[in-house]
Order: C-alpha cells, then sequence, then structure tokens
C-alpha cells in the first residue's frame, strides 16, 4: 500500500533522510557496522547505530522497527552501557533499565535516535510510557505535544526542546510504533481505524491490478510485524499478502459500501479456518478514506495456471502423481462450494444456506502448500456471494446480476430464473470440463474448445457460453439447451487416447449431472452428493492397486444429442432480442417441458 504523507509543505522528509546524523554514524560504513553490531556498544553513539542496523527498511528507505526489533536490540545490559555513559550520575542503573524494558522501550529507542534520551526521567515522570504513543503536535506556534487523547493538556516536560526536536520525536515514533497486525480472539478477523500518521509494516508493496473497484496490491510484511503464522494450515505465503484496496464512500449507506460489507461478511463466514480450499481474509481496516482487506499472496489464478503448466496426461503416459494433486484439488474445490452452500461451523454455528454466485478459473487461486510442492487450489472471490437463512436459501433473482459470459447459466436468461446453489453446480461443471480439456490436451486444447463453442449470443456478441438461445420452429417462441459443441467435446475427450476411467466418470458426471438445462423434473447434482462421488472418485485414484488413473482406455462414443427446452425467456432477455435483432439459428427438433418459472424461482427450496 502505497503510504500517503501529509503535504510536504507541512510534514518536513521522514527521518530516515532528514535527522542529523551524529559524527561516529557518519565516519563508519556498513562493514564496521556489521561488526561493531555483533558486540556490546563501546559508545553512547553505538546503541543509535545499532538501532538503525537492527531495523527493517522499506523500498523508500524509511526505518522501522517492530516492538521484537526493538527488544532484541535493547538489550538490558545495553541500555545500562548507553546510561553509565551518557547519564553517569543515575546511581540504580539496573532499576533504570528495568523500568525502561517493562513500558518504555518505544518511548527510549525515540529518544536515543534523536539523542534525547538523558530526558528519560523528565517523560516518564509524566506517566508517558509506549500506551501513550503517538503523541500529537498543537498547532498553536510553539508546537507543544500532547496525548491524543488529551490534546488541550499540554506536557510540560517538552516545553525546554527545541521545536524541531519535537517535530523529531513526532515522525520518528511512527518508525517505532507500526500496528502488529494480526487476527483477534478465536481467529475473529480484526477490523481497525487507522489515523493518517500510523506507519503501515511494509517492506515492498507494488500494485498488481487495478479496476473501478480499486486496486490489489503484493506487498511484503515482516514476520515480526504480523501474526498469521500458522494461521493458513496447509498453505505458504513467505510473508506475502494480497491486500485489496477499495474506495471509502463519504456515505455509509451507499451501494458501495454496502458491496464492501457484504463482501467482508461473507470472507469472514466462509474463509480458509472452516476450508481448506476457501480463501482466507485475515484482516481489514480504514486507512486514509480507503477500506483495505488483507489476504494471503496468491502466486497465481487458475486460469493463468492452465497456461503456464503442462498438462498431467502427456501421450498415453499419464503423469501418475499429477493425476492424483487433480483429483485431491477437485474434491478440495467441491468440499469448498458444500460448505458455503451448507455452512455451518463452530465459528459461525447458525445454519446457513449460501452460493457463491460467480464460479471460474479467474476466481481459483493457486498457493504454495507446505504439503504439497503442486500447491493448492482455493475458491476466492466472495464479492457475489450471499447466505440467507433456512427459510429462502438464496434465491436470488438472476436479472440484473453480474455473472462470468462464458459460465452464464441458461436461468439467467428464463422467467424465474435465479442465481443459486443450483447455479453454482452448473459453473463448477463447466469449469471441470475445462479443467479435463486442459489435463487430456493442455492449453492448445482449452482454447480450441473455446473457439468451437463461440457463437452469437442475443446481444450479436460471440460469446463462448457453454448453452445457446434459438428460435422454435414449431411456434413464435425460443428454445434453449447445451450447445452441441459442448457434447462433441465430451465426446472427443472420451475417444482421447490418454483417457483413463477417471476422466470418463468425470465427463459422466459433469454431462449427465451438471452442465444441463433446467428440465421439468430433472435436478441438477446437490453439492452433498456431488463431494461424495468425487470423493470416491478420489479414492480410487489414490489406491496404488487400482487400474483407476493408472491406464488410458479411450473410448469411443457418439455425441449425446442435447435436450432443448422450451424456453420462456425474462424482460431482460426479450428486451435485448427485440432491440438487437439478432440473426438467431431456428431450431426443428423436438423439445422437453421447462421447469416452469415458480420452480425455477423456488430451485433450491426443492432440493
Amino acid at each position: 500500500m502505497s503510504q500517503q504523507h501529509p503535504d510536504p509543505s507541512q510534514d518536513p522528509p521522514p527521518p530516515s533522510i532528514r535527522v542529523e546524523q551524529s559524527s561516529s554514524e557518519v565516519a563508519m560504513n556498513d562493514s564496521q557496522i556489521t561488526e561493531r553490531s555483533m558486540s556490546e556498544p563501546q559508545s553512547s553513539e553505538d546503541l543509535y547505530i545499532l538501532l538503525r542496523h537492527n531495523s527493517h527498511k522499506n523500498g523508500v528507505k524509511e526505518f522501522f522497527w517492530s516492538e521484537t526489533k526493538l527488544r532484541d536490540t535493547l538489550s538490558r545490559e545495553r541500555i545500562m552501557s548507553r546510561i553509565a555513559r551518557s547519564v553517569p550520575r543515575i546511581k540504580n542503573i539496573e532499576t533504570f533499565a528495568d523500568k525502561i524494558l517493562k513500558n518504555h522501550v518505544k518511548v527510549y529507542a525515540i529518544l536515543i535516535l534523536i539523542d534525547k534520551d538523558k530526558c528519560f526521567n523528565e517523560l516518564e515522570a509524566m506517566g508517558l510510557d509506549d500506551a501513550s504513543l503517538p503523541l500529537v503536535l498543537i498547532e498553536n506556534g510553539s508546537n507543544p505535544l500532547a496525548r491524543a487523547s488529551e490534546p488541550s493538556q499540554v506536557l510540560s516536560c517538552f516545553s525546554k526542546w527545541r521545536p524541531c526536536k519535537r517535530d523529531d520525536f513526532v515522525r520518528w515514533q511512527r518508525y517505532v510504533n507500526p500496528p502488529f497486525l494480526s487476527m483477534g480472539l478465536d481467529s475473529a478477523v480484526r477490523h481497525e481505524r487507522f489515523d493518517r500518521p500510523t506507519f503501515l509494516p511494509f517492506l515492498e508493496e507494488k500494485s498488481v491490478n487495478s479496476g473501478g473497484y480499486g486496486e490489489v496490491l503484493k506487498v511484503n510484511i515482516p514476520g515480526d510485524c504480523h501474526g498469521f503464522h500458522g494461521i493458513l494450515g496447509k498453505i505458504l505465503t513467505n510473508d506475502y499478502f494480497a491486500l485489496k484496496r477499495v474506495h471509502l464512500s463519504k456515505d455509509s449507506d451507499s451501494k458501495e459500501d454496502q458491496a464492501f460489507w457484504r463482501e467482508v461478511t461473507a470472507l469472514k463466514r466462509y474463509s480458509g479456518l472452516v476450508h481448506d480450499h476457501l480463501v482466507t481474509l485475515l484482516m481489514t481496516w480504514d486507512y486514509n478514506n480507503l477500506h483495505y482487506l488483507l489476504f494471503p499472496w496468491a502466486e497465481t489464478d487458475l486460469d493463468r495456471y492452465w497456461k503456464q503448466t503442462a498438462a498431467p496426461v502427456n501421450g498415453v503416459n499419464p503423469d501418475i502423481p499429477a493425476t492424483r494433486w487433480l483429483a485431491n484439488q477437485i474434491v478440495g474445490l467441491a468440499g469448498a462450494i458444500y460448505t458455503i452452500h451448507n455452512s455451518q461451523s463452530s465459528l459461525h454455528p447458525n445454519k446457513k444456506y449460501g452460493r457463491h454466485g460467480d464460479i471460474k478459473p479467474e476466481n481459483i487461486l493457486w498457493y504454495k502448500s507446505q504439503d504439497d510442492d503442486k500447491g493448492i487450489l482455493v475458491l476466492a472471490d466472495l464479492g457475489l456471494t450471499t447466505s440467507n437463512s433456512t427459510r429462502s436459501r438464496s434465491n436470488i433473482p438472476g436479472q440484473g446480476i453480474p455473472v462470468t459470459p462464458g459460465y452464464r447459466g441458461p436461468e439467467c436468461d428464463l422467467q424465474g430464473g435465479i442465481i443459486s446453489r443450483s447455479y453454482d453446480i452448473w459453473t463448477f461443471g463447466c469449469l471441470l470440463l475445462e479443467m479435463c480439456c486442459w489435463a487430456m490436451g493442455g492449453q492448445q486444447l482449452r482454447e480450441q474448445f473455446k473457439i468451437s463453442r463461440t457463437t452469437p449470443f442475443i446481444n450479436r456478441v460471440e460469446t463462448d457460453t457453454f448453452f445457446v438461445i434459438e428460435k422454435s420452429a414449431s411456434s413464435s417462441g425460443y428454445v434453449c439447451g447445451v450447445k452441441s459443441e459442448v457434447s462433441k467435446c465430451i465426446a472427443q475427450l472420451h475417444g482421447k487416447p490418454m483417457c483413463t476411467e477417471f476422466f470418463h466418470d468425470l465427463l459422466d458426471l459433469i454431462e449427465s449431472k451438471m452442465v444441463i438445462p433446467p428440465i421439468a423434473g430433472m435436478e441438477r447434482i446437490r453439492s452433498d452428493e456431488l463431494l461424495r462421488k468425487l470423493e470416491a472418485m478420489r479414492d480410487k485414484v489414490d489406491d496404488i492397486t487400482n487400474s483407476y488413473c493408472q491406464y488410458p482406455c479411450p473410448k469411443s462414443r457418439e455425441p449425446t444429442i442435447p435436450q432443448k427446452i422450451d424456453a420462456k425467456l425474462n424482460g431482460e432477455a426479450m428486451r435485448i432480442i427485440s432491440s438487437r435483432n439478432p440473426r438467431l439459428s431456428t431450431y426443428q427438433g423436438a423439445t422437453v417441458r421447462s421447469k416452469t418459472p415458480q420452480e425455477l424461482a423456488t430451485v433450491d427450496n426443492a432440493t
């Protein structure tokens, strides 16, 4: 996150550049500092140099310290040595040092950095300790200091200081007092409001994605500045995190703010603390009129992973470990979807029914894993996710809701259609079919499949949806069904020389239970049953005595003729057809009855 400072005319350069250097610091090079830092300080200036050397330093050369860094550097012996040289009149040095280490280590570090540690007793006498930070400058000409909680009460212990030294104290306190980023009690997601002077402990920050919603940054947080170690279980981050920055609306009831808090609520409920294959929101905060969400950093998403990674099946020799990894990741993602659909955990015990609403490769993240060098896939981007109680079960109307064009389900354009748990099964089926293409033909086969199914949609735009809307030859209405290109692709995959029983079963499951239109009397598979079937397939893949995934067994199959339904298009679809006048193909064959608008509107209540 780019840390925004106040106006330069009011806020001079950071102390890492501006503070006067002692002659001994100027005279010593890095090698001397390193050598001297291995031993106890030899002069009053050495502890200053040691602090600077043992600091963190970010990309704009700002020094900063965690409390751990300060305590590692300001040991009891070093403090006593400093006191003995700089304030020789102090008699009980041990007691003095213990007082500093108890709750004044940050204050004392600031005093060393600005060469005012001789004034420690005066500050301590006024009750100033680390909990008093940050102090604030009172803008009244002489710029006295006060506690932020009592800005009208001038601290007299600073009255004899030169104004520049008071300024230095205020600036340096940012760098010795960065917030410790962590989760709350019982692994709850903390939300903080940081004041503008707050210094956030980032070693690096880089913008990696931006858009109308805001920006995503990759940030490096030192391990001693955060408490997320061990929280993520299987995921490795190496202290790198993704920071999502969203503009904070002045109106707390604005659509943007409501969307932000809706996403936060979903991320809190559905997280990696509940299921390993769900993304984990670590912390949120407001800073400088912006919302921030902190996540573990993912190396890539599934779309790019497919493009960059060789297929697990090469020729007729399947990569058995890679196929096992793939089967386990499919089960993991199915488990994540089941968790959203049937949310109940120790963190959120109230029974809730949810849906994701936007399952696609770009919303599946690939993380490094400590359990598997092939990594782990995690379901992310819960911005469209909703949760409702048992009564409503997340029945959200399909009209007006943004959905991924390629995986868009037919119910989006039908009367009564909703974005539901059943809709998630359709989109997950689309994703699994693309995964099969990649597994048996790499990115090239995936691209070929995309090109083959790309046709004009009702808005006259070429789209790669998995279903088609056509004119009915027997009426003035419309029909809807899975594109024949999808059925052809599935048949071709069955016939691939490297296709194993595992892939045959997966393709059959996709075609018969997942990527199917809303036909009367038929239901897409529920997430609990889907998970059980995939787990059974995974168990056979993991069985080394089983030939389930070890030996190819291609099968010649004719493409299934997709069933077409009589489609009652919703008002938005009819409006688009009327205004765009698309050249839709005409369907001559038989049709089956579609679910009624009422059945579509209550599809999840029927399961």
